[in-house]
């Protein structure tokens, strides 16, 4: 039986997922929608699509959505969903040097030089290094699996290779009328009208997510299998406005590509990890990190970080209480870590780094690292 679902979420109109700022009629009249979605807002509409479709709507058996025994994949960006080609966040550690604009060039982590211990100790013992300095532009985007491959064995990439955000979705303006929901009039209170900057997808794209079982009894992971084999397509609502989304099965060359991560072999005490997915991390010095659904958490430290551009909070809202959520610091996705364990690592394909791993954060792809030697 499989382990994971891998599923297409297409849009059926535009979708908002708010950032961290905070966004009232009357304090400025204006939304920005981000892209993608941060993990917890697809785990949280998957979530309540499950507990409707197989528990009429009770959430017993899902947990609390701290403690889900499912666990959320993604999301990702796919083009062309019939035929995919599955995208996945840039590597932090890519730069397009200034002497060779059609390549991408990456950072080398090396051990600190000799020098050093004469001065005061470093906080980690190897660095990210390039001969071009701060002359290198960052390169930031999406690349292809492929593309992922030839990154991970050292490879070099083409700077063409890089798809910008404008590649797959547009922004969409569009007014709005602050309403009193209680009584279904104009709000008499403050600015009236506002503008939300909503995102509309570009013709064949769609979001990729992965529900994995972890922990969940067999017997309802194959409610749930079945369930999606029945059901060619259902509807979702996703999002800020609780905007529509078709959600069906991915084709089968999606799970195959995606299979090709579990064949990543770790056994060291220090190794590189590549975040898919942003990562709640609060302590650098003590990182939670996840080899299986069944095994407890092993810690570790940040050795080395490329920490990529973009949104670094997670924020929310908790309808049980009726209040925000309290945001969280977010190591974005596209990340490159250097972790140093205690004990040597071993492990097999993905694995989930940092606080909240069940919702998606911190998917992670580690890639064997040896400590430099000094230069």
């Amino acid at each position: 039986m499989t382990e994971t679902l891998w599923l297409l979420i297409e849009p059926a109109d535009v979708w908002l997922f708010r950032d961290a700022r905070p966004f009232s009629p009357a304090e400025g009249g204006f939304a920005q929608s981000r892209f993608p979605p941060l993990p917890a807002t697809v785990a949280g509409a998957l979530r309540t699509y499950i507990g409707h479709a197989l528990y009429d709507g009770s959430f017993a058996n899902l947990g609390t959505a701290d403690t889900s025994p499912i666990r959320f994949l993604g999301p990702l960006i796919v083009e062309n969903p019939d035929s995919p080609t599955v995208y996945v966040p840039a590597p932090a550690d890519l730069l397009r040097p200034p002497d060779r604009k059609d390549a991408a060039v990456r950072l080398e982590p090396r051990s600190w030089p000799n020098w050093v211990d004469a001065a005061p100790q470093p906080p980690s013992s190897v660095l990210f290094w390039t001969a071009y300095l701060d002359k290198a532009e960052p390169l930031t985007g999406w690349i292809t699996w492929a593309d992922f491959w030839a990154w991970q064995n050292g490879k070099t990439l083409s700077s063409a290779v890089i798809r910008r955000a404008s590649d797959f979705y547009e922004f969409e303006a569009r007014p709005g009328i602050r309403m009193d929901s209680s009584r279904n009039v104009v709000h008499p209170q403050g600015g009236a009208f506002y503008w939300v900057n909503y995102v509309r997808l570009r013709l064949g794209i769609a979001l990729l997510v992965g529900l994995q079982r972890w922990t969940w009894p067999e017997s309802e992971w194959s409610k749930l299998v079945e369930h999606f084999q029945s059901t060619p397509e259902a509807t979702l609502r996703l999002g800020g406005e609780r905007r529509l989304a078709f959600l069906r099965r991915a084709p089968e060359s999606v799970t195959e590509e995606l299979a090709r991560l579990a064949k990543v072999v770790v056994a060291s005490d220090s190794l590189g990890l590549w975040l898919l997915t942003p990562a709640v991390v609060e302590d650098p010095s003590q990182i939670p990190f996840y080899i299986g659904p069944r095994d407890a958490p092993s810690t570790a430290r940040i050795q080395a970080l490329v920490r990529a551009s973009g949104p670094s909070v997670h924020v929310g809202w908790d309808y049980v209480r009726n209040a925000p959520k309290p945001p969280r610091r977010l190591l974005p996705a596209g990340s490159v870590l250097v972790l140093q364990a205690d004990q040597p690592i071993s492990g097999t394909g993905w694995m989930a780094v940092g606080d909240m791993p069940t919702l998606g954060y911190g998917w992670a792809v580690p890639f064997p690292f040896a400590t430099p030697s000094p230069h």
